[in-house]
């Protein structure tokens, strides 16, 4: 990363210099790089070290706000004892300032990677961008399969107001007619959240946080044929809460979603003469489990499964094709549903074995299928988010 923090935090009870190494250190932080709450496990940001009552460590990212726990655990031999980092020291000798800019930033190639920095801090956090692209290949006889299966939500970081500007974007494609959503939706949005204080009440194991609000305008396309355009303008309220428990912060976490979409149709294939007005609600979260067994093979990041689904009312007639049923397309309202899990088991801390399940339908034409899978390996960067 090209930037960072340094946290320097109070050692829970019980903790002291002498016994630092036997601590795990979880963080929950807020960056100025992402409206996405971070979730780093020691395997993630490193082990820091213990000075006097504190305990200090960097993190890849601009600190808002941040919850941090130790935890008691088996002595790790990957952390250095105790030290004053008012000794440490830079290439040249200088005393090091708290950040996590290496000595090298302004020589050679080095100086121009550098200032195109903002480019990977914005685009690279983790929840920025997820998913999978998989060819299923094919020997004798059948049809060559290509899925498409993609979530990214790169986001600025905020200039005036408690928010930030992003480009949500989902792409779900599949070149066989049983598994293709037939959706891609990609935008700007504008994500608002309470930065100085932002839970309403916190318990050991519960915490409730305020409303997070996000408006956005984009596009709905189905990027195979007939190609339907829609433009949809939306306001979504969501409403975390978080569960903390098994010595993992965020371990559990439920974010309530009620909101309202309206736009207009300017390419169809179907004569759609009313506007898009739609409610919807649902549920996005994820649940994190330590791996208790494998921590010294894989690493303290937890197995994770992330979840999202939404219920759309469809106030006017809009395509729609019971794919799963082998149904004819028609235009009809009511409601719409959608559901996408995804666990992720990490292989590496740069790499992660994924499972993703669809069910649902998505604009603008709502293909709604049975349940689809798809499998693969993806790249992952340093920590999760809650969502």
């Amino acid at each position: 990363m090209f930037t960072g923090s340094a946290l320097d935090i109070n050692l829970p009870d019980g903790a002291n210099e002498a016994n630092c190494q036997s601590y795990d250190w979880k963080i929950v932080a807020q960056p100025k790089e992402s409206p996405n709450v971070l979730i780093y496990n020691p395997g993630d940001v490193g082990a820091g070290v213990c000075v006097g009552n504190k305990f200090v460590i960097a993190l890849p990212v601009r600190v808002l706000w941040a919850d941090v726990s130790g935890f008691p655990q088996q002595p790790d031999p990957q952390r250095s004892g105790p030290a004053n980092v008012a000794t440490f020291k830079d290439c040249w000798g200088n005393n090091v300032p708290e950040t996590i800019f290496p000595c090298g930033r302004y020589t050679g190639l080095m100086k121009s990677i550098y200032k195109a920095g903002w480019v990977y801090t914005h685009f690279s956090q983790a929840g920025a961008a997820q998913g999978t692209i998989s060819l299923s290949p094919v020997i004798g006889t059948g049809q060559r399969q290509l899925t498409f299966d993609v979530l990214a939500d790169p986001a600025y970081k905020p200039k005036k107001g408690p928010g930030w500007f992003s480009i949500p974007l989902t792409f779900e494609k599949s070149t066989s007619q049983g598994s293709n959503l037939d959706s891609l939706l990609v935008g700007i949005a504008y994500d608002m959240r309470f930065l100085r204080d932002p839970n309403y009440t916190e318990f050991s194991h519960f915490v409730i946080r305020k409303p997070q609000l996000q408006i956005r305008t984009g596009a709905e396309i189905a990027p195979t044929a007939p190609h339907d355009k829609n433009w949809v303008e939306a306001g979504v309220l969501r409403f975390p809460l978080i569960f903390n428990f098994h010595k993992q912060p965020s371990a559990f976490t439920a974010y309530p979603v009620i909101g309202i979409e309206g736009g207009s149709h300017f390419d169809t294939h179907l004569t759609e003469n009313d506007p898009i007005l739609r409610g919807v609600a649902g549920l996005d979260g994820s649940f994190r489990w330590p791996f208790n067994l494998t921590h010294n093979f894989l690493g303290s990041s937890p197995i994770t499964f992330e979840y999202s689904y939404r219920m759309r009312w469809l106030a006017y007639a809009e395509p729609t094709t019971d794919v799963a049923n082998n149904g004819t397309e028609m235009l009809a309202s009511g409601r719409r549903s959608f559901l996408r899990g995804t666990l992720i088991e990490p292989l590496t801390a740069n790499l992660q074995f994924q499972v993703t399940a669809l069910r649902g339908s998505l604009a603008p034409d709502f293909h709604a299928l049975g349940n689809t899978v798809t499998i693969g390996l993806t790249f992952a960067n340093p920590g999760s988010s809650e969502h």
